[in-house]
């Protein structure tokens, strides 16, 4: 009888980016709504350890190479948006949508999923950061990366947002050109901008609006609470092995960071901390305070946690704000720089990468000496309002999906008449 009220509910389709904070975080999201709808994940061989221990069932479907965008990324080069992967994808979207009959879809960067949501008419909802919204209140800032950044900087606050934001707008259109072109081959609506293409029916962003403001939204975009992973594993063998009298740095670079950037915690000056480190396989940092491990249950580690070193990933940040941890960042691509944007801007963290590595050690100390501060135990009871505030937000997701499935029944009913 269980089985056959599980088959009854309506099926939700989830293609999240393959990598793994993208996974983890539409986890997160789907654990919540699992009583309202049957849910099946885009399977991915990195990832589906976490899928299925989370208790859902995958499908195939044609993907972006995650580790192409990560290299390309890095280099503000955006090759990987070409129309012949996109069309593929988006053609391998709209059979699995044919065929498995969905009501609804959750896209967590999906570029294509929008044209195959609106090619097979399902209910699309899109997980996206606060500084990819179209309404945030924010100029995005020119990536570190971007050959003029250096020169832009020394222009006036006016000037550097006017051309930074005419800039953004004439690459967002440019690289919109292959998402044009399929669009009219397939007969669905004109769009202008990449930034289009990232909008779903519904759109949640998974940020904190003190950290990532908004101009005034429209009905369709609604803030979910910070969305990352809680392992429940045993860390008692970590903690037994601190240094009490010593602070203590998590070093997590995700699985989109670069270890390499973190070598410095091995010179001698670092000494002096308790080192735990999360995901570093090729065991780059190393040393008698080191403590390394593949994956660190926050929860339990994160009392005794004075200060996180990371890659400026979405997930990670906000696990370290959620205990009123400091964080200092060294990013890799385009997307954690305007992470690290928000962190600076309220005083939560700060970047490294155009700091000079002699400074490292006073500005270590600079920030852990902030945990505690009213900003970051500020910022850590907002996250908790924000869980304590899902409940109402599922409801709203679940009425909102049911409701376009109706009316699209209705509609089908009254063009067959």
């Amino acid at each position: 009888m269980q089985n056959e009220l599980l088959e009854e509910k309506p099926l939700l389709l989830v293609f999240p980016h393959n990598v793994m904070a993208h996974y983890l975080r539409c986890i997160q999201l789907a654990k919540r709504l699992q009583p309202q709808f049957k849910i099946k994940f885009l399977y991915s061989k990195r990832y589906a350890s976490y899928v299925n221990s989370a208790g859902f069932e995958t499908f195939d479907a044609t993907t972006l190479d995650a580790d192409k965008v990560q290299q390309c990324m890095e280099c503000f080069d955006f090759s990987w948006l070409n129309e012949r992967d996109l069309s593929m994808i988006y053609r391998d979207q709209v059979k699995v949508i044919n065929d498995l009959k969905p009501v609804a879809v959750l896209g967590d960067m999906a570029p294509t999923l929008k044209m195959a949501a609106e090619k097979t008419g399902v209910f699309y909802w899109s997980i996206i950061n606060g500084y990819m919204s179209r309404y945030y209140a924010f100029v995005r800032r020119m990536p570190r990366r971007y050959p003029l950044y250096k020169l832009f900087n020394l222009l006036p606050t006016s000037l550097y947002s006017y051309f930074t934001n005419v800039g953004e707008h004439i690459y967002f259109h440019d690289i919109h050109r292959p998402f044009s072109k399929i669009r009219k081959r397939g007969g669905l609506a004109t769009k202008h901008s990449y930034m289009q293409e990232m909008e779903g029916d519904l759109n949640l962003i998974c940020d904190l609006p003190e950290i990532f403001p908004q101009k005034e939204l429209p009905e369709n975009y609604l803030f979910t609470p910070p969305l990352f992973q809680e392992i429940n594993n045993n860390n008692e063998s970590i903690i037994s092995k601190l240094d009490p009298k010593r602070k203590t740095i998590l070093i997590n670079m995700g699985s989109t960071g670069n270890w390499k950037k973190v070598s410095f915690i091995n010179n001698v000056q670092y000494q002096e901390y308790n080192i735990v480190t999360a995901g570093d396989t090729d065991k780059i940092i190393n040393g008698v305070n080191v403590f390394s491990y593949p994956f660190v249950n926050n929860s339990h580690l994160f009392n005794l946690v004075d200060l996180v070193i990371c890659h400026g990933g979405n997930g990670t940040c906000y696990q370290a704000l959620s205990h009123g941890i400091p964080v200092l960042a060294l990013s890799t691509h385009v997307e954690q720089d305007y992470n690290v944007d928000g962190l600076e801007r309220s005083q939560l963290g700060m970047s490294l990468n155009d700091i000079k590595e002699q400074d490292y050690k006073r500005l270590i100390e600079q920030w852990i000496s902030k945990k505690g501060s009213s900003n970051l135990v500020n910022v850590k009871q907002k996250i908790n309002e924000a869980n304590f505030s899902f409940e109402g937000l599922v409801r709203t997701i679940t009425s909102e999906t049911l409701r376009y499935k109706n009316c699209t029944v209705l509609r089908l009913k009254n063009s067959n008449k």
